[in-house]
C-alpha cells in the first residue's frame, strides 16, 4: 500500500518550505518531528522494503540541506532505538544510503561513528536474513558447525551469548533454565560463553545450567581466541545476546529476552486444531489440482514443504498438506493413489513432530493409517485375493453369468470392476469402458454386483471389504491370467 499521497504527507512536504523561510528554529523543528511521528506511525505496519523506500522518499524531498539533516537523523534514531525487533534494518539502510555516502551528515563525529558501528555490527544477522556461519569449541573441546554454510538441520535452535561476569546475563539465565525445564521445548540451545576465563566458565555451567529437559539439548560453546569473529557476525557490543533460527538457520529473532523467547516458541510449537478436507478445500483443491499427474501432485507437496517446513511454519505446512492429503485420498485415482502413499510416507510419517497434537493423531496420523491399509489390500505386484464371487464375465465369445475365482481369471488382461447398479458414476464407467473395449484389445471383464452380494451373503460382503478398498465404487482393477494385479484405481472418464 503506498502512503505518499496521504493528508499527513501532503501536509508534511510544505514543511520544508515554511522552514528553509524561517531557518531551523526548535518551532519549526518541533512541528515538523510532529509530523514525522504521524506519518511513521501511519506507516508503522508496511514491510521493511517499503519503510526504506518511504524514508528515502522523505529525505529526497528535502531540498534545504539542514531540514533534510534534520529529517535523516530523526528518521534514522527512530529505527535505531525503535522496539520493534526488525526495524534496525531501516536504520542501517538509512546510514548506508544517506550517511556513509556523505549526502547527509550528522554533523556529530562521535555519533557518525556510533552509526557506523551499530550499521558494521548489526548487518549481518538481521531478521531474517540467514545467520552468519560460526565454528565454536564446546566445552569438551570437540569443534561443532554451530551454524553451518548451508543446509537444513530439523528443529529450531537458540543462541544465546553470555558473560560470567554479566549481571544481567545471570538474571536471563536463571529465566532460560527454567523456561527450558517447565516447557519442554523441543530445541538445541547454544550457550556460548564470550569469555576467556576457563575456570569461571565451568563454574558458571555448573552453578547456572544445572537443570533438566526431556526435549531440549544445550550445547556449551566458546571461542577464546575468537578467530570465528562472532562479536561482529552476531552485533555483540553487549550480553546477553539471544537469537532463535528456524530450521533453515533463518533469524526469525534477535536481541531476544526469555520472556519474547518463550512467546515465540509457544507460537511456533502450538498445534491449534485445524479443519481437513472440508467442502470449500476440497473444492479449491479440485480447482487447482483437477487433472493433475502424479509427478504434478508431489511437486506440489514438495514445493508445500519447502515452503514452510524450513522457516518452521507448521502451521501452514499442516493445513496445505492435510487438505491435500484428503483430496488425493478422495479422488480414488491411480495417480492420486500414487501420490496419497508418497504423501503418507513422506510428509506424515516421515514429519511426526508437525501432526504432534491428540487432534492430529486422529484427523491426519489416524486417517493415514486407516488410509494406508486400505491401499496395502491390493498392491500391484501382488497376488490378488482368493476369493469366488458371483459376477458377468464378458469375453471376446460373449457374456455368461456363473461364479468365478478372482485369481483364476484365464486371459491374458482382465478388468474386474465392482460396481452397484444405483451408482451413476458406475453407469458412466461401464459406458466408457464399453466404448474402449475394442481399442483395449477387448479384454476379460467381470462385473460384480456389490449390492447384491451384501444383500444376499454378508459373509462374502466382509471378506471382499477385507480384501479390497470398496470404500468407493466403482472400483476397478486389472490381473493377468496368473492372478497378478497389475493396476488399481483404473479410470476410463477424461
Amino acid at each position: 500500500m503506498k502512503t505518499r499521497l496521504s493528508g499527513i504527507v501532503a501536509l508534511f512536504l510544505f514543511l520544508p518550505l515554511h522552514l528553509c523561510a524561517q531557518g531551523v528554529d526548535s518551532l519549526g523543528l518541533s512541528a515538523l518531528n510532529s509530523k514525522l511521528e504521524e506519518y511513521l506511525s501511519a506507516i508503522k505496519t508496511e514491510s521493511l522494503s517499503v519503510q526504506q523506500e518511504e524514508c528515502d522518499f522523505l529525505i529526497e524531498s528535502c531540498s534545504d540541506s539542514l531540514v533534510r539533516q534534520s529529517v535523516a537523523v530523526y528518521l534514522y534514531d527512530h529505527y535505531r532505538k525503535s522496539e520493534v525487533m526488525g526495524f534496525e534494518a531501516v536504520a542501517i539502510h538509512i546510514f548506508d544510503r544517506w550517511f556513509s555516502t556523505g549526502k547527509v551528515v550528522f554533523g556529530d563525529e562521535m555519533k557518525q561513528f556510533e552509526a557506523r558501528l551499530f550499521a558494521d555490527f548489526n548487518r549481518q544477522s538481521l531478521l531474517g536474513m540467514r545467520a552468519p556461519s560460526l565454528e565454536l569449541e564446546t566445552d569438551g573441546g570437540e569443534w561443532v558447525q554451530v551454524v553451518p554454510e548451508s543446509g537444513i538441520q530439523p528443529g529450531f535452535k537458540v543462541l544465546y551469548f553470555y558473560d560470567t561476569q554479566c549481571v544481567k546475563c545471570s538474571a536471563e539465565t536463571i529465566l532460560l533454565t527454567n523456561v527450558l525445564a517447565v516447557e519442554d521445548f523441543p530445541l538445541t540451545v547454544y550457550a556460548v560463553y564470550v569469555g576467556e576465563d576457563r575456570q569461571q566458565w565451568d563454574e558458571y555451567r555448573q552453578k547456572r545450567f544445572s537443570f533438566e529437559s526431556a526435549e531440549a539439548r544445550v550445547v556449551h560453546c566458546w571461542d577464546r581466541s575468537e578467530s570465528s569473529d562472532f562479536k561482529m557476525k552476531y552485533g555483540l557490543l553487549k550480553t546477553p545476546g539471544m537469537f532463535l533460527l528456524a530450521p533453515d538457520y533463518t533469524i526469525l529473532g534477535r536481541f531476544l529476552d526469555t520472556y519474547s523467547l518463550t512467546l515465540m516458541l509457544k507460537g511456533l510449537y502450538s498445534h491449534p486444531e485445524l479443519e481437513y478436507g472440508s467442502q470449500e478445500a476440497m473444492q479449491a483443491m479440485r480447482q487447482v489440482f483437477g487433472g493433475a499427474s502424479k509427478s504434478e501432485l508431489i511437486n506440489a507437496a514438495d514445493r508445500i514443504a519447502e515452503r514452510t517446513l524450513p522457516k518452521g511454519d507448521t502451521l501452514s505446512f499442516r493445513q496445505m498438506m492435510g487438505d491435500m492429503l484428503y483430496f488425493c485420498a478422495s479422488e480414488h485415482k491411480e495417480h492420486t493413489v500414487d501420490a496419497t502413499e508418497y504423501l503418507i510416507d513422506r510428509y506424515v510419517d516421515g514429519c511426526p513432530g508437525a501432526w504432534a497434537s491428540a487432534d492430529d493423531s486422529l484427523k491426519v496420523v489416524g486417517y493415514s493409517a486407516i488410509v494406508s491399509d486400505l491401499l496395502s489390500r491390493e498392491k500391484p505386484g501382488k497376488k490378488i485375493a482368493r476369493v469366488k464371487v458371483p459376477a458377468v464375465l464378458q469375453t471376446k465369445k460373449g457374456t455368461r453369468s456363473g461364479v468365478f475365482r478372482l485369481d483364476r481369471l484365464r486371459a491374458k488382461t482382465n478388468y474386474i470392476f465392482f460396481q452397484s447398479p444405483q451408482c451413476s458414476n458406475c453407469r458412466m464407467e461401464k459406458e466408457a469402458l464399453s466404448a474402449s473395449w475394442d481399442s483395449l484389445g477387448r479384454p476379460d471383464v467381470l462385473y460384480i454386483d456389490f449390492d447384491a452380494i451384501s444383500q444376499s451373503n454378508p459373509d462374502l460382503m466382509a471378506l471382499l471389504l477385507d480384501s479390497f478398498d470398496l470404500t468407493s465404487l466403482p472400483h476397478i482393477l486389472v490381473t493377468d491370467r496368473r492372478g497378478t494385479i497389475l493396476r488399481r484405481y483404473v479410470s476410463f472418464l477424461p
